[in-house]
């Protein structure tokens, strides 16, 4: 559940993280824009009070105001154009009589020009903006012609969002479909195991939520096989029974005593593979919890039970004391499988605890005698239901816990299981490590 939970906010949160991205570029642009707009608002104000001052004492008679024309030179941009007229042409259009605003201080004469031409002027916008200026004290208009350029740093910042934009795109894209390309698999195998999967093309895309959603149909199924499968292996294994004990006491009543023996061989077989397919349904409903055991004593107890009702398991250990979390009830039934398989083939078995210094692992290790494992099939060992010899007879009560069990058992308990012919002498060798 986790694992889903996980998935989901993964696939739901890349997506949104690079809609946001191109969201936050957006408003990057947004802002740097409006930035700009406020800016040239205020240059182009400021630059058309210069021109009106500028332009109002070029043409006063009198040569004091000429003098203190220093004080308002200033070149305003070529995008402010301007004309001469009697009344003005425009239909925004500002009368001013500089003169009579003009009082002690010039600056105060600028502010209110300033202000005024503000006013009548809220905003530059698009496109060309017209405005006639009369002076009232002069007896002439001035028409002004405002090429406002705004669109061009705006057709700037799209240009460069876009060649983002065209870089980015395709980068997400491709990694979207790496990303999805096992997922893709899983809708193949979602079709093969008869799941409806919803059709995509160019317009309905195969999204990151639709694959994780596709995931977990997958996983259900598979789950859903995997139960039905321990179920039949479980009905088949209990209804066995019954006819195997029938046909035992049919034996013992109808078929003549020296016959026992060897049928009963065939009966012990058949009882082996009923309690593998016992063990083999009943692995996935029986979770034990972890709890720290000390490994060497644990050993150790479990060896101790043997050799007391007389087999030779002989237990070593380098360690004093190895505290690991196990699974105790499971551990034991995989050890003593082990012991019992190492017992039946070899009658005897060596178990030690020691710590590899190349590895800086804990291993145990059980070691046999016996006439080992042809090499060719050493890895199916762990199979289920595999056996090496259908005709050995089984003299000790196992539980019927095949290695495959065993191997899967060792897994859980976060060790890993080695089998392999002893190099130097006859035998089999088993390894449990911890890292």
């Amino acid at each position: 559940m986790k694992v889903k939970m996980k998935t989901r906010i993964y696939f739901w949160l890349v997506p949104k993280l690079f809609m946001g991205f191109l969201l936050l570029n957006a408003a990057f642009i947004i802002f740097s824009y409006r930035n700009y707009e406020n800016n040239r608002y205020y240059q182009t104000i400021y630059s058309l009070t210069n021109a009106v001052l500028n332009l109002h004492y070029k043409f006063l008679p009198q040569a004091s105001y000429k003098q203190n024309l220093s004080l308002y030179v200033s070149t305003w941009p070529n995008y402010i154009g301007y004309a001469f007229s009697n009344n003005g042409i425009f239909s925004k259009k500002l009368v001013l009589d500089i003169t009579a605003l003009q009082g002690t201080y010039f600056s105060q004469t600028y502010r209110e020009v300033r202000k005024r031409i503000q006013e009548i002027l809220p905003d530059i916008g698009y496109g060309k903006k017209d405005i006639s200026i009369c002076y009232k004290d002069l007896g002439f208009c001035i028409d002004f012609s405002i090429d406002n350029t705004n669109r061009i740093y705006l057709y700037l910042l799209f240009a460069v969002a876009s060649l983002f934009i065209a870089f980015i795109i395709p980068v997400y894209f491709a990694y979207t479909e790496k990303l999805l390309k096992p997922y893709l698999k899983m809708k193949m195998l979602a079709d093969n195991l008869g799941i409806e999967v919803e059709k995509h093309s160019l317009f309905t895309p195969f999204f990151m939520q639709n694959a994780a959603d596709l995931m977990v149909k997958v996983s259900d199924k598979v789950q859903k096989m995997l139960d039905d499968k321990l179920q039949l292996i479980s009905a088949l294994s209990h209804d066995l029974k019954t006819p195997l004990a029938k046909a035992k006491l049919y034996m013992q009543n109808m078929i003549p005593e020296a016959y026992h023996h060897q049928l009963l061989k065939y009966y012990a077989d058949m009882e082996y593979l009923i309690n593998q397919m016992n063990a083999y349904s009943e692995k996935s409903h029986k979770i034990e919890a972890m709890q720290p055991v000390n490994l060497v004593d644990f050993i150790d107890a479990v060896c101790h039970e043997y050799e007391i009702n007389g087999f030779a398991v002989k237990f070593e250990s380098t360690l004093d004391s190895a505290v690991l979390p196990l699974q105790r009830k499971a551990f034991k039934r995989a050890v003593q499988n082990i012991i019992d398989n190492a017992i039946k083939y070899a009658q005897s078995v060596n178990v030690t605890i020691i710590k590899t210094v190349n590895e800086n692992a804990i291993c145990l290790r059980f070691i046999d005698e016996g006439p080992g494992v042809d090499p060719a099939i050493i890895d199916q060992l762990c199979e289920p239901f595999f056996r090496v010899d259908n005709s050995r007879s089984h003299n000790l009560p196992g539980s019927g816990l095949g290695l495959s069990i065993v191997k899967e058992i060792v897994e859980h308990n976060a060790a890993t299981l080695t089998i392999y012919n002893n190099p130097n002498k006859r035998g089999l060798t088993i390894e449990i490590k911890w890292n």
